[in-house]
This record gives C-alpha cells, sequence and structure tokens, in this order.
C-alpha cells in the first residue's frame, strides 16, 4: 500500500469517523433492524431480508471499489454517499411498501459501504497503519455503543421510530462534518505503482487475505452464537446479557491498545498471540462450561476480534504495494461475516456446540499457517528485491 508520511491528523480522524459512520448499522444491527421491523411489522423472514438488502448494498460498492476509489475525488465521494444515506435512511419514515423498504435499506447500504472503504483505505495509507487502524476501531465501537445506549435508553421509549430516524440523521449529519479534513485521492497513481511490484509479490497478499477471510468468518461464527452458547452453559439471559455488555468494552480496550501499540512490536507477533488465545478460548469453551468459562470467552473472543484485525489488516496493507487488496478489505470482512455464522448455524443445527469448538481450532491454525507463508514469502521477495537493485546500483557504477 502507499504509506502517506504526509497524512494529516486530520485525515486520520476523518477516517475514523467515516469508517465508524459506514460500520454503524453493522454494528447495532439489533438496533436498527428491530426498530425497522417493529414500524412495519415485519416477521422473521421479512426481517432477514431486510438484513440482507442491507448488507447486498455493502457489498456491491466495496466489491466495486477497485474501480472507482482510484479515480474519483474522495471529498465528492464523501459527500454522494451521505446523500444515498440520507436518501435510504429518511425515506424509511414515508414508505409505506415492503419493496420499498428493501429498496431504502440497499441504498443505505451502498452509501454506507462507500464511505466504510474510504475510511479503511485512508487509514491503510497511514505511515502507521496498525495504529490507525487500532484508532479506527476503537472509533467504531464507541460511536455504535453511544447511538445504542441513548437510543434505547432515551429517545425510542419516548419519541418512537420518528425519534430514531431524527435522532440516527442527526448523528449521521454530525459525522459529515469530517468531509472537508478527507484527503482528495491517495491512490490516483495506482496504476503505476502496480507496474512497479513484481508479480510474485502478489502472493503473499493472497495467502494473507485468505487467512484473514477464513480467521473472521470463525470470529464472527462464535460471536453471532455467543448467547446462545450462553444458554448452552446454563445461563439465564440477564446474566448473558450483562457479561456481553462487559465484552463490549473489552473490544473497546483491545482496539484502543492496538493503537496505543501500533507497530513498535511488528505484525506476526501479535496475530500469533491472537492465534494462540484464539486456540485457548477453543479449548475452554469444549471443555468447561459456567459463567466463568463463558465470560472469559465472550470477552476474549470480542476482544480478539479488534486486536486480530488491527494487525492482520496492518499486515495486508504492508503486503499490498497496488492498494487493492487494501480497498478490497471492507468486502472481504463484510462476505466473510456473513458466511461465518451461516456455517457455524448449520454446524449446530447438525452436531451442535461441540462440534463447533474443533472447527475453530482447525481454522485458527490454517490461518497461521496462512499467515507464516505469507510472512516468509514476502521476506523472501523483498531481500530479492534489495539483491536485485544493490546489483543495479553496482553495474550502474561500473558503467
Amino acid at each position: 500500500m502507499i504509506c502517506s508520511s504526509k497524512l494529516s491528523n486530520r485525515a486520520i480522524i476523518s477516517a475514523c469517523v467515516l469508517a465508524a459512520a459506514g460500520a454503524l448499522v453493522f454494528n447495532a444491527f439489533p438496533l436498527f433492524l428491530s426498530n425497522i421491523a417493529d414500524r412495519f411489522n415485519f416477521n422473521d423472514e421479512e426481517l432477514g431480508l431486510l438484513g440482507t438488502a442491507f448488507l447486498g448494498g455493502v457489498a456491491f460498492i466495496s466489491l466495486t471499489a477497485v474501480i472507482w476509489l482510484p479515480r474519483l475525488n474522495w471529498r465528492a465521494v464523501s459527500l454522494a454517499s451521505y446523500v444515498l444515506i440520507g436518501c435510504g435512511f429518511m425515506s424509511l419514515g414515508w414508505v409505506e411498501s415492503a419493496t420499498s423498504v428493501y429498496i431504502a435499506m440497499a441504498l443505505f447500504g451502498v452509501g454506507s459501504g462507500a464511505i466504510f472503504t474510504l475510511g479503511t483505505t485512508i487509514a491503510g495509507s497511514a505511515s502507521d497503519p496498525d495504529r490507525a487502524f487500532g484508532f479506527k476501531l476503537g472509533t467504531e465501537m464507541i460511536i455504535a455503543s453511544l447511538l445504542v445506549f441513548v437510543m434505547t435508553a432515551f429517545i425510542v421509549k419516548q419519541f418512537g421510530f420518528a425519534g430514531f430516524l431524527v435522532g440516527g440523521g442527526i448523528l449521521y449529519g454530525l459525522t459529515a462534518l469530517v468531509i472537508p479534513f478527507v484527503p482528495d485521492n491517495l491512490l490516483a497513481n495506482i496504476e503505476q505503482e502496480e507496474e512497479s511490484v513484481p508479480k510474485a509479490g502478489g502472493v503473499a497478499a493472497w495467502l494473507a487475505v485468505l487467512a484473514l477471510f477464513i480467521q473472521f468468518g470463525a470470529f464472527s461464527g462464535l460471536w453471532g452464537f455467543m448467547e446462545r452458547i450462553g444458554s448452552a452453559n446454563g445461563l439465564d439471559a440477564d446474566t448473558i446479557g450483562t457479561i456481553l455488555s462487559i465484552s463490549l468494552l473489552v473490544g473497546l480496550a483491545a482496539a484502543l491498545l492496538g493503537a496505543a501499540l501500533g507497530n513498535r512490536f511488528g505484525q506476526i507477533r501479535p496475530l500469533m498471540v491472537s492465534f494462540a488465545m484464539t486456540l485457548g478460548l477453543a479449548l475452554l469453551l469444549s471443555s468447561t462450561q459456567g459463567v466463568v468459562a463463558f465470560a472469559v470467552a465472550a470477552c476474549g473472543v470480542s476482544g480478539l476480534i479488534q486486536f486480530y484485525l488491527i494487525y492482520k489488516m496492518g499486515f495486508i496493507v504492508s503486503l499490498d504495494a497496488s492498494g487493492k487488496f487494501t480497498i478490497l478489505l471492507a468486502f472481504i470482512l463484510s462476505l466473510s461475516g456473513a458466511i461465518g455464522p451461516g456455517v457455524v448455524g448449520a454446524v449446530v443445527e447438525e452436531s451442535g456446540f461441540a462440534a463447533v469448538y474443533p472447527l475453530v481450532i482447525g481454522v485458527t491454525l490454517l490461518s497461521a499457517i496462512l499467515t507464516l507463508l505469507a510472512d516468509k514469502k514476502a521476506r523472501r521477495f523483498s531481500s530479492q528485491l534489495l539483491i536485485a537493485r544493490s546489483e543495479e546500483q553496482t553495474t550502474g557504477e561500473s558503467a
């Protein structure tokens, strides 16, 4: 990826806020889907289609980002995205048919996916992307938690669905204030940069992306079923809710820890620590039941998701000289996050939770191996490149 030492703090802040706004619906899915479903009297099937419409919009715009993101002005993209978000979100106040609601959510998803992709790309262009990704994930969790708390405790109770729309619109409007600090475009020369990179170097990036895809799928599957895991461990609903609330704070702390550490210990060592802790949590869940085991697992998974993503995305950025993998991070995460819970759900339906934990262990070991292979290939290509350049310089001096 093209790292920019000239990227200002205001640009990095704008990236964090844009990404947080783009991820807001996903991070607060229960709040958004339940309020919209209640307003239109949707059943479970229609509620599922509501989420599919939103994620479909996100997937479409994030997949095509490799085409439009290097070519368009990013402030204009941000402004257009907020217009789509506004049209999609606020139109929910006057549409009536289910089809119209799905279309509105799809537009909402397109706008959200665009600013999330843009924010992630800008963060990846920072001179220390690990730290930038840490701040990005921390900002996402803070804004989502603030929205959920204010909406559920005050606004929705007093003002209903209209208050939900107005309150959400105000929050999105406040996040749009960072648009003037968004860079024009940091990828305008992406084609020239890509031509200067050895083709073999892309193998390491592909391995790292595959490792991200399968590991985040495992994390999202575990997290998506964490409430069910608590019930299977014999916990009541109130205890599960309290533990999950605490786990969100642990996730925020992990994101801020990654932001504080940055690249101080590199990327491979933090990733290996993440893999080792994931194996430990899977073994804990497979061998022990009870409130302590569930609390440790829930807090551990929440924290590991944030910590792992910081360093895995930073690792991919360090391997991605063309910038295209960085642009596609939003699509990779959304697709993996959609597939993971589905796979875990099918395994649970077939064999119960006892079969899920060995699956997570296998995926984690495979992800660790792919990560180490990517790092080995990247180091080898770097050494070959340095040798080639040294020989060129020696030849030039001799001539």
